[in-house]
């Protein structure tokens, strides 16, 4: 049974000697149904067929199409509903657009100036009322460049999409309050290491450089001595610096397949009728893509339904590491995961991989890290041993 075809009802004076006519012609009957009382017959052909049969002149016979399948139909009732079909995808377009627009932007922090520094860098990287979202790359690109450019003032953040809203939330990073210079203070370690350089402008040395401290020594006193009496109180201040050491542990598969998205994407208008599927509106044929229903319609008396889907393009990466080049390339990870929680002027003295170990197509190293790190940190004189000097 052909899908392209013409239902044809033949009423007249013994309907079945027609077929003979048709025959003749070369005519491929379908499907044939002929009344009881042979007053009529019901036969299918194709749209071809369907022209020849038109040719034929005869008042005998009365010719009625009374169903139509395939192209045809699709194309009647896209017709017939092109008002209904029309006003959908209208609608369809404008719920996306808007569902896909940024409407407002809550940067939650009580620190006013930050806020407003935060709101001026989100809108040069295209993040602002009235915008279109971005990509889940491009919120993870955006992230880290403010990291990176606001290390000093800003510990953690966070950008989320709710609906039509960015909220942005952020935890600004602690500082000592250096600028008053009233309050006496000690400089301590932050954490444990041994002392490669000491940078001090004020206060009493009690460590040198090769010592060992562990967090929370003091290294530089800001009690002034003298014949073991505390004669002054002074606010420390200068920088340490310390060798430490960091264990860090990574894992790099010998053979992974990994899809990522592009970031490119399209919205395609579907009609499915008869286990058959037109695409509309595809104007990038992507290779390989993702495919979310958006919006879907179906009609239950009719095999068709339309809708709008989303598609993503998408790269599929497929690699083959030698065990030598999965440790190399699990060394290069464990260093840029150290660099990202050391601060300019730290500096990577030594790496070497402790322990390699391999399972599950995959290889763990173990990388070992000495570091040249600011291990500087203050804590205040209690008030009461500078109430004692006094």
């Amino acid at each position: 049974m052909i899908l392209n075809r013409y239902r044809l009802k033949i009423s007249g004076r013994d309907p079945k000697r027609f077929i003979k006519t048709l025959n003749k012609k070369k005519i491929n009957l379908y499907k044939v149904d002929i009344d009881y009382n042979n007053s009529y017959l019901i036969i299918d052909v194709s749209y071809d067929d369907y022209e020849k049969i038109k040719e034929i002149k005869t008042v005998l016979y009365k010719i009625e199409i009374i169903d139509v399948f395939g192209a045809k139909k699709v194309s009647k009732m896209l017709f017939k509903y092109q008002v209904f079909i029309g006003s959908l995808v209208v609608g369809v377009i404008l719920f996306l657009i808007l569902i896909n627009m940024i409407f407002d932007i809550e940067i939650i922090t009580t620190d006013s100036k930050l806020k407003k520094d935060i709101q001026e860098i989100l809108k040069e990287n295209g993040i602002s009322k009235y915008k279109f979202v971005k990509s889940y790359n491009d919120i993870e690109k955006i992230k880290a460049k403010i990291l990176k450019d606001k290390r000093e003032s800003i510990e953690w953040l966070e950008i989320e999409r709710v609906g039509t809203k960015y909220i942005v939330k952020l935890e600004p990073r602690k500082t000592k309050d250096i600028s008053d210079d009233k309050v006496p203070r000690d400089l301590i370690a932050k954490k444990s290491g041994i002392i490669l350089e000491l940078k001090v402008e004020s206060g009493e040395v009690v460590k040198k450089v090769n010592d060992y401290v562990r967090k929370g020594d003091v290294i530089v006193s800001g009690k002034i001595m003298k014949d073991e009496e505390v004669k002054e109180l002074v606010k420390s201040k200068g920088k340490i610096y310390a060798e430490t050491w960091y264990n860090i542990r990574v894992e790099e598969p010998v053979y992974y397949k990994e899809e990522k998205k592009t970031g490119k994407s399209n919205y395609v208008f579907m009609v499915n009728f008869l286990n058959k599927t037109y695409k509309f509106f595809d104007f990038n044929k992507f290779e390989r893509v993702k495919s979310k229903t958006l919006f879907s319609l179906r009609n239950f008396l009719l095999p068709i339904s339309i809708g709008i889907n989303k598609q993503e393009e998408i790269e599929v990466a497929e690699e083959v590491n030698t065990v030598s080049n999965a440790i190399f390339l699990a060394s290069l990870k464990a260093k840029e995961k150290l660099l990202d929680t050391l601060s300019d002027d730290d500096e990577i003295l030594m790496q070497k991989s402790l322990k390699i170990t391999e399972e599950d197509s995959k290889i763990i190293v173990e990388v070992f890290f000495k570091v040249k790190e600011d291990i500087t940190d203050y804590i205040d004189i209690s008030l009461d041993l500078e109430e004692r000097v006094e």
